[in-house]
């Protein structure tokens, strides 16, 4: 064998194996990014169920949140109307039936009691802005009704006065104030509760 068919051989067995290395190379690597492949998109899936599940956790929190909000709503809503009802008995001029004074005090120590439950029972589960209405009406009909009190036992003492009776007609102007405002904040009230429903309703 002479040196150039020496060198040729040489060439030659030098082209085929790089030819192999090239070939195995392309299979190595096609094998390796298959891998790869497979490997991220378990990965991007398992991601992918990750965030699925978490937004599907999310729709429940909320879904609860909100039917216990509009509960709380309704309770709090019917309990203030039947709370003021009773409370605008207390007016100097009766609409309807007449009752006396015993009767409606009876009457709104009930509704007092519902609608205080109400308001504190709930107050974890619904807008503190609402609360705060809610409260406003409460404490304005138990001043009513304190005052309303205190004028009827000035007016049944045996002497009148006219300091008394100044004081008594005082009292009862106060009130007709207090029931005006507990009027206005049923409506604020209403408001309030209709605006945290339909903002809880289109939220996440």
């Amino acid at each position: 064998m002479n040196w150039q068919n020496w060198v040729l051989g040489v060439l030659t067995g030098t082209g085929v194996m790089t030819g192999l290395a090239s070939w195995l190379g392309k299979i190595w690597a096609s094998r390796i990014l298959e891998k790869d492949r497979a490997k991220y998109k378990t990965q991007v899936e398992s991601f992918l169920e990750d965030l699925r599940t978490c937004h599907n956790k999310e729709l429940f929190v909320h879904r609860l949140q909100f039917e216990k909000e509009f509960e709380t709503y309704k309770n709090l809503w019917k309990a203030s109307l039947v709370f003021a009802r009773v409370a605008s008995k207390f007016r100097s001029i009766q609409v309807g039936a007449f009752e006396g004074p015993v009767e409606i005090q009876a009457e709104l120590q009930k509704a007092s009691k519902a609608f205080m439950d109400t308001i504190y029972d709930n107050r974890p589960f619904y807008a503190p802005q609402v609360y705060g209405v809610a409260k406003k009406i409460l404490y304005l009909a138990q001043d009513v009704a304190r005052d309303d009190d205190l004028s009827r036992q000035l007016e049944a003492k045996d002497s009148t006065t006219v300091k008394r009776t100044e004081r008594i007609l005082q009292i009862s102007s106060d009130n007709e104030e207090r029931l005006n405002q507990i009027n206005a904040l049923i409506d604020n009230l209403c408001v309030a509760i209709r605006e945290q429903v339909w903002s809880t309703k289109n939220g996440p």
